[in-house]
């Protein structure tokens, strides 16, 4: 897989704030739209299909882009991302408690793309077990990174929120899967 392909999913956000802070509020606009409909094309390009989550990202940014400029209000566009999050902590939750982790499920998918080395580990049970419990753990995860993001979108700049948006959104990931890895190996 490559790399440039999970930039994708934050790049119509990043070229919003940047033209933003040197155009006018419609032309960011137009480029988030423009850039993320470039997203759904590269996901295509990458996977051979567009997945849920990138096509609800697109249609999220799409619809919350037109709504910012018919109110001419960058605020609805910043809730993009707090939208993304709050319905994906559901699905996560939800797919667990159903017996269908999504973030398995997804591994499970695309281990095609995967190194060798790689492919054998996931099938460990310790792995399993990890990918399914990581699951539940994110999807809560996502409810505090939209709860943030939210928060940060109504009182700091455009630049931190895309900090928030961006790197914030690891980070509760990574703190998602270090609390998911000290369950699973206690």
């Amino acid at each position: 897989m490559n790399n440039s392909a999970i930039l994708l999913g934050i790049l119509p956000l990043i070229l919003f704030v940047i033209v933003d802070s040197f155009a006018s509020l419609k032309a960011a606009l137009i480029t988030a739209i423009i850039a993320a409909l470039l997203e759904g094309v590269m996901s295509i390009y990458f996977f051979k299909e567009l997945d849920f989550v990138t096509g609800f990202s697109i249609i999220l940014v799409i619809l919350t882009a037109l709504i910012s400029y018919k109110k001419r209000n960058d605020k609805f566009i910043k809730f993009q991302p707090v939208i993304l999050s709050g319905v994906l902590g559901v699905i996560f939750i939800i797919s667990y408690y159903m017996g269908h982790p999504i973030i398995y499920e997804m591994m499970t998918k695309y281990a095609h793309l995967y190194p060798p080395e790689l492919k054998s580990q996931m099938t460990h049970p310790i792995m399993i077990e990890l990918f399914k419990l990581f699951t539940l753990i994110f999807g809560y995860g996502l409810f505090v990174h939209g709860a943030l993001t939210a928060w940060v979108a109504l009182k700091l700049s455009n630049w931190w929120w895309i900090a928030m948006r961006g790197i914030g959104f690891y980070a509760i990931m990574g703190l998602s899967f270090y609390i998911t890895r000290s369950i699973v190996m206690s």
